[in-house]
């Protein structure tokens, strides 16, 4: 009599174990699914919606789980068209660098000027003076992103709080001033120059070739 009732004892104890086991690990299973997107239950429970739809205007997009929406900001923009400029920029600078091949003049035995170039010759002199110039658009589009670039093309990031029209009003002055150092003439021939600067309330004394304020 007193084996039987430990044996009921124990299989009851056994039996209690081994349910008390079950259920923790169910409901562990269950947390640790919940963890990584959710359960369906069965049965009666609380239930709840997985991601919200908003409304109005705005670049904002709609965030639910394991299907989240990233939108670079404008840093990141301003980096990223700023590297397709530079790219753009050094591809010019290498074609402004490869030399012509081919025929230059038409005929060998007349004089070796602009009205006896080959065809292929004067297209690549137009694309040596207008290179540069697109060069120098691009760069200053890059100038308005704050970005700038070294000695070698590198990206360099600027200060956005900096005084731009100040520093537009130095290159000017600094190019025209170089200009007459090689030609006291010179600003007869940078009319375009001189006319920007004055847009910006200065010009330089030719004799002196200090920048005045007009």
């Amino acid at each position: 009599m007193n084996k039987t009732i430990i044996y009921i004892v124990g299989a009851t104890v056994l039996v209690g174990g081994a349910f008390l086991f079950l259920k923790n690990k169910k409901a562990k299973d269950l947390a640790e699914l919940d963890k990584l997107g959710g359960t369906t239950g069965t049965g009666t429970g609380t239930t709840g919606t997985t991601g919200t739809t908003g409304t109005g205007t705005g670049t904002t997009g709609t965030t639910t789980q394991n299907n989240e929406v990233f939108l670079p900001s404008d840093k990141d923009m301003k980096l990223i068209d700023a590297t397709v400029l530079m790219g753009k920029i050094k591809d010019l600078r290498v074609q402004m660098k490869k030399p012509f091949v081919g025929q230059k003049f038409q005929s060998t035995s007349s004089p070796q000027e602009q009205w006896n170039w080959t065809r292929e010759y004067g297209y690549y002199q137009d694309a040596q003076r207008s290179i540069p110039k697109q060069i120098e658009k691009l760069l200053s589009d890059l100038d308005n992103l704050d970005y700038s670039l070294d000695a070698i093309d590198n990206l360099v990031k600027l200060d956005p709080n900096r005084n731009k029209e100040w520093i537009k009003i130095q290159k000017l002055y600094l190019s025209l001033v170089n200009s007459l150092n090689k030609d006291r003439n010179a600003l007869i021939f940078r009319q375009k120059e001189v006319t920007e600067l004055a847009n910006y309330g200065y010009k330089i004394d030719p004799t002196t070739k200090k920048l005045i304020k007009i």
